[in-house]
């Protein structure tokens, strides 16, 4: 799980409120959460399960026949904890965002005022 899929968050995009901030920390702390991950697969299940998480992962981008063939081929026991990694992966990815999106709206909030604030200086 060392390299994430890339998302629309891999670049600065425009979105409904205009310009979207740059978000190469959020990208460095999804990739530090998907490095520790993996060292954490290894400990805990062997190499080999981190291993199959990046084929099906790298095999899925390029080859969904491939992926399906090696799927059809893993027990149930090794299927569930591959789910398990990539339900925890992208977990991981989504409480990330939730922590740079809160602390980018309190940074607004510091700089511009709460919404009430804004709302009584426009009366």
């Amino acid at each position: 799980m060392t390299a994430p899929v890339p998302t629309p968050a891999d670049s600065p995009t425009v979105g409904a409120a205009g310009p979207v901030a740059d978000n190469s920390a959020l990208r460095a702390d999804i990739r530090r959460l998907g490095d520790l991950l993996g060292e954490t697969l290894v400990r805990q299940e062997g190499p080999q399960l981190l291993g199959l998480v990046e084929q099906v992962r790298l095999l899925s981008r390029t080859d969904g026949e491939a992926t399906a063939e090696l799927l059809s081929d893993i027990d149930l026991d090794t299927a569930a904890k591959l789910v398990r990694a990539f339900s925890t992966y992208f977990h991981l990815a989504n409480v990330t965002e939730q922590v740079h999106r809160g602390r980018e709206f309190a940074t607004r909030r510091a700089r511009e005022g709460s919404l009430l604030a804004q709302t009584a200086d426009q009366l």
